[in-house]
């Protein structure tokens, strides 16, 4: 039951365009909004009515009106208007006697927004008056940076003291497709956040970087001042750095429990054995992902024991592994996600190789499968039916042994892999992995898929939240049926590609 209690503001917007993005009443989960939103506004917009978002030109008045659940933090949270301008906007005050929420001292407003775990809730509290921003930026712990250059590192410890994890992300992705010139030296640097965080957030527990340029001189200033609480390392595509600075890492964080460099671009320096440091120091170490890297030169000892002690091990192709079978032998008690070479050259029965997985308790999870061939791929069999992720994106894999393997996945929930699966395989998909929610098709030369695997994987796959494909053909009607019968989708990217059979493009 709602009550009387309502709050408004008043925003003019002056000098500058402004921008207000408006919802229909309809709830659309944690980022929509409830009935009983009122908006009302005057002066000429420019109405795009695909994005629903009004564009309001200087001198516009805007008023809402937000009523409020009687016992619900979370509903009045969700119910503040994000409403702004691109210099800034002017607000009224809010009135405490209409909401009684501030009448209480700000120890008590802060073990409210405690409670607020969801980023969107917190970033709609912080917008309903100065006070509860100050108080909201004091307790959050977990910020995101979505662009290193959008403020100043000065900024952060001003609005987040207090932050514990931190994620600052650099390059925007179109550089993984080799879209900007010279995106080597875009620039990116981390010096001026390492300066930051190494002298006001030393008490740090998770720091991820991604698409960002990190030197080693940065990575030992930074783990000498904070190694010691560090228990989450993530330097996600990044560059710049090299096996010296992954030994400071070693030496410095012995409370290590996740570092993650896939797809970083690691030079070879003066320490090449710096894993072998990482698994006598970091002994709570549980994932390690060395995904789409080129680390080289680790002991088959020092591959066992880290299969031994962690629970997500991804390797990369750069591992030349002479022995497959013991490094899944000790793995047997612990992994939950798996990424290494089932390559039949690497020495090991195959048979031997698929009992061991198949002792494999608790994996889950499957990736960066090289180099397999029909034998190599029998080897997952014993466990398909416990896969929930599975990552073929780099598996040399061929119809009909791809639709085989995807049909024995009937727990699969996140699936990534190229257009050789084609809509054969997109079918066997929508058949058999009812638990899908994420499904990334990559573009290779070799196939193509089309609407046909996209109706498919609607028809079969109603949990899906997740979908992005390269595809060679696509219709209205294919996308319809994927909106009707996936309610829970957030994230579509459907990329067209042309393809080629020969010197003429295919025909579908």
């Amino acid at each position: 039951m709602w009550c009387n209690c309502l709050v408004s503001v008043k925003i003019k917007f002056s000098g500058t365009m402004g921008w207000l993005q408006l919802r229909d009443g309809v709830q659309r989960g944690n980022s929509g909004w409830s009935s009983g939103l009122e908006i009302g506004y005057s002066g000429v917009g420019n109405s795009v009515c695909d994005e629903n978002v009004e564009f309001l030109h200087p001198g516009v008045m805007l008023e809402a009106s937000f009523p409020f659940a009687d016992g619900s933090v979370a509903a009045w949270g969700r119910r503040i208007c994000k409403m702004g301008s691109w210099r800034g906007a002017k607000a009224t005050r809010v009135d405490e006697d209409h909401f009684p929420l501030l009448q209480f001292p700000d120890e008590i407003i802060e073990k409210v927004i405690g409670f607020l775990t969801n980023p969107v809730d917190r970033n709609s509290t912080s917008l309903v008056c100065t006070r509860l921003k100050a108080i909201e930026g004091e307790s959050r712990e977990t910020v995101l940076i979505s662009n290193c250059y959008a403020i100043q590192p000065g900024t952060l410890k001003s609005r987040f003291p207090n932050a514990k994890s931190i994620t600052i992300k650099g390059k925007p992705r179109i550089v993984d497709f080799s879209l900007i010139p010279h995106a080597e030296v875009w620039g990116a640097y981390a010096t001026p956040w390492v300066d930051l965080l190494k002298e006001h957030y030393r008490p740090i527990r998770h720091l991820k970087m991604k698409r960002m340029t990190i030197s080693d001189s940065d990575i030992k200033r930074f783990v000498s001042a904070c190694g010691y609480s560090l228990e989450r390392l993530e330097f996600e595509k990044c560059s710049g750095f090299s096996t010296t600075g992954l030994q400071y890492i070693a030496g410095a964080c012995r409370n290590l429990v996740v570092l993650n460099l896939s797809e970083a671009d690691i030079l070879q320096g003066d320490a090449p054995y710096w894993m072998t440091s990482l698994v006598n120091t970091a002994s709570s170490l549980r994932v390690l992902d060395l995904y789409l890297t080129e680390v080289e030169d680790v002991e088959q000892s020092v591959l066992e024991r880290l299969a031994k002690q962690c629970h997500t091990l991804r390797l990369c192709d750069a591992l030349k592994i002479n022995h497959v079978l013991p490094v899944v032998t000790a793995a047997c008690e612990t992994v939950r996600h798996l990424g290494i070479g089932l390559s039949f050259q690497n020495g090991d029965s195959p048979n031997q190789i698929a009992e061991a997985l198949g002792r494999c308790k608790e994996l889950e999870g499957i990736s960066a499968v090289w180099d397999p061939d029909e034998v190599s791929a029998m080897m997952l069999m014993p466990v398909a039916a416990r896969l929930k992720t599975l990552d073929l994106t780099y598996a040399l894999l061929e119809q009909p042994e791809l639709t085989d393997l995807l049909g024995a996945c009937v727990n699969l929930e996140d699936l990534q892999c190229t257009d050789v699966i084609r809509d054969r395989g997109l079918l066997e998909v929508g058949t058999c992995c009812k638990k899908l929610r994420s499904l990334v098709v990559q573009q290779d030369a070799a196939g193509f898929v089309t609407q046909n695997g996209l109706t498919a994987v609607a028809k079969g796959c109603f949990l899906l939240e997740k979908i992005i494909i390269y595809a060679a053909d696509m219709t209205n009607e294919a996308l319809e049926t994927l909106a009707t019968n996936c309610p829970n989708l957030s994230d579509i990217r459907i990329c067209l590609v042309q393809k080629y059979d020969g010197s003429h493009p295919v025909c579908l």
